[in-house]
């Protein structure tokens, strides 16, 4: 079983919401629109994939994070098919 961690929007390695700007400004070039509440979530799974662990969004909305975060090699994935 795998165990899962949870991490606070501000971890002292990276700056999440300079993170948001980043994909926001991506999303915005490539014609997209994103959530701020999104852009905050996906923020945070890039600090934490860049301090080393591997990340999987749980969501609703798979298609929009996977666009959002495809460079970032993070996946989102619709709650129903992530497996406990």
């Amino acid at each position: 079983m795998k165990r899962v961690i949870q991490y606070p929007v501000t971890p002292k390695k990276g700056d999440v919401m300079e993170e948001a700007a980043k994909l926001w400004a991506f999303a915005r070039n490539n014609s997209r629109v994103a959530y701020d509440a999104d852009l905050i979530i996906a923020a945070q799974a890039v600090v934490i994939k860049r301090i080393g662990i591997d990340v999987i969004i749980a969501t609703t909305d798979s298609e929009d994070f996977n666009r959002l975060l495809k460079q970032h090699h993070i996946d989102a994935r619709r709650w129903k098919d992530i497996q406990p």
